[in-house]
């Protein structure tokens, strides 16, 4: 297989482990994708009062391109070497405004098979 095609395939079918924080608040757990949706998930810890929607691989690349296009005032991104989705995030929306802050990183990713 091509290295685009492994890419895809990883990305449609996939095991997450993302921890994701907004402002003060965590998201902590797994998420399992098949032929491109979140088919399950488990939250491992969080301090949400009703969670966040769990997201696919081309869910976050979406989620980081709305912020790339509006633009947040401040995007700082490292990529896996591997596959290159993005494994960490902080985005700064706008230096003037506390508490809207957020990031994310893909702690584990184990492409489908």
């Amino acid at each position: 297989l091509s290295i685009r095609r492994q890419r895809q395939m990883c990305i449609r079918d996939s095991n997450m482990e993302v921890r994701w924080n907004l402002s003060r608040f965590t998201w902590h757990g797994t998420v399992t994708v098949h032929a491109g949706q979140v088919a399950s998930f488990e939250t491992l810890s969080t301090n949400f009062f009703e969670p966040p929607e769990p997201k696919t691989m081309d869910e976050w690349f979406d989620h980081l391109k709305r912020f790339i296009d509006q633009p947040a005032d401040e995007i700082i991104v490292t990529y896996d070497p591997v596959f290159g989705y993005p494994k960490s995030v902080s985005i700064d929306e706008d230096f003037r405004i506390a508490d809207e802050e957020q990031s994310w990183s893909i702690l584990d990713f184990l492409p489908g098979r």
